[in-house]
């Protein structure tokens, strides 16, 4: 037991390390000295000022960290992949905290995480032999990782940060996705998606053939999103795809190690930097470079095709029109007048869409017909209506969330009535909530006999 729990304390990474892109190097949070420390060129580590650790257990952090890193008002945000652990990096007050209360889950590791509108996303990952494409926010009012919609009416995806990016627009995602949640097999046809996170929904641009990139001498799909840009993971190769114009571009300017194969590329303001590490058995240098991306691109060439569109595109446009104009000649013959064909298919879409509601929505909508809308529910009174009182304490907050995201979704769509369901914090504890619905969401249900 002495050798086991020795093995592991021993093996564990005792920093949190980043590069400062506005500084130009390295710095980390040593977890043994309390320090803040940042490294120079040759390598050599420094202190920079001690650190006050606060809401922090050392205990909790996992053996091999690789922390993502954002600039938050002023602050470092650091969030740990695959456990939803959250921190805080003030170094103006020299203080490290951690923010998030929730428990380590493990289904996220090597999720795509961002900053958008200063809320920090986080979408799919891996986890227990699959990949997912479930997106999550960080609620900082909570505390808490909350599930959003995602547009998963599609095929189910499975989404690593490996392979995919946050557009420059902030508004739409890029990633080749994986089928069915399983790993990707760069052997096979592997589509590239579009995710628009205003519309919370998917577009495929097309399918990727690896045989073509194997032509080309790329091993994997895997890339980082640099300027909307697609810089493939191959070395010295500098391989990059835009999927605006279909195209793969190939580096072949005078900085050829620039994509050398110990290179980490970053991205801010038009230039992409080649940060190098380099290792002896006595030694560390570190190496940046930089490039303006309009001078990569200046100094590529066209090589290649990024994807093939959908097929058949047209056939589809045509079939579909044929299957309209027999569908119209259909309803003319079947329906005499237009007063019987409304009357026909009154509520015909209504119903069917109310199919969606999540499980539960029927009780939980008669509790507030028979109560009143003035009435509120607790959390675990919330659980029961749900039938979720023997599931784990964090499985019910997830189906909550989702629970309300969707019910939310559908008032807004059908009523335009936001935020429906709503919470408040409990007079008596303020670290408590509880959930109401509002009277001209509950009258809209009652009118449309939903209860």
């Amino acid at each position: 037991m002495y050798i086991l729990v020795y093995t592991q304390i021993s093996a564990r990474t005792p920093y949190l390390e980043w590069f400062n892109l506005d500084k130009k190097h390295f710095e980390r949070i040593n977890l043994n000295t309390f320090f803040l420390d940042k490294q120079n060129n040759n390598g050599e580590w420094s202190p920079i000022h001690k650190l006050t650790f606060s809401n922090i257990l050392l205990s909790d952090f996992p053996t091999n960290l690789n922390p993502i890193t954002f600039n938050y008002r002023g602050k470092l945000l650091i969030s740990i992949p695959g456990t939803g652990q959250v921190y805080i990096l003030d170094k103006i007050r020299k203080q490290f905290t951690r923010i998030d209360e929730t428990y380590y889950r493990g289904y996220n590791f090597n999720a795509l995480q961002f900053i958008r509108d200063d809320t920090l996303f986080s979408l799919g990952g891996t986890g227990f032999w699959r990949s997912n494409s479930i997106l999550t926010y960080f609620d900082f009012s909570n505390q808490e990782w909350e599930i959003m919609d995602n547009g998963q009416n599609d095929p189910s995806f499975g989404i690593t940060s490996e392979r995919s990016g946050l557009m420059s627009n902030q508004n739409q995602i890029l990633a080749i996705a994986n089928m069915g949640g399983q790993e990707i097999n760069d052997h096979k046809t592997n589509s590239l998606y579009l995710f628009s996170i205003l519309h919370q929904s998917w577009t495929k641009l097309g399918n990727i053939d690896f045989e073509t990139f194997h032509s080309l001498g790329i091993t994997s799909t895997k890339f980082k999103l640099l300027g909307d840009f697609m810089f493939f993971s191959e070395s010295y190769k500098g391989y990059l795809g835009n999927p605006k114009t279909n195209e793969i571009l190939k580096y072949v300017g005078k900085k050829k190690l620039f994509f050398n194969s110990n290179a980490t590329l970053y991205y801010k303001n038009g230039i992409v930097y080649s940060v190098t590490k380099k290792f002896n058995e006595t030694f560390e240098s570190i190496k940046v470079d930089s490039l303006p991306i309009k001078e990569i691109l200046s100094n590529s060439k066209l090589v290649g095709k990024l994807y093939s569109p959908p097929k058949n595109k047209t056939a589809s446009i045509i079939l579909y029109l044929v299957g309209g104009i027999l569908l119209v000649i259909f309803v003319i013959k079947s329906f005499s007048r237009i007063s019987i064909f409304k009357e026909k298919f009154k509520g015909y879409y209504f119903p069917k869409k109310q199919l969606q509601l999540p499980k539960g929505a029927y009780r939980f909508l008669l509790f507030f017909k028979e109560n009143g809308a003035n009435t509120f529910i607790t959390t675990d009174e919330f659980s029961d209506l749900l039938q979720l009182s023997k599931k784990a304490y964090d499985t019910q907050r997830q189906y909550r969330s989702q629970f309300i995201c969707i019910l939310n979704n559908f008032f807004c769509e059908f009523a335009e009535i936001n935020e429906a369901i709503y919470r408040i914090n409990m007079e008596d504890d303020k670290r408590f909530i509880k959930y109401g619905i509002k009277k001209e969401a509950l009258d809209f249900a009652i009118k449309n006999k939903l209860v």
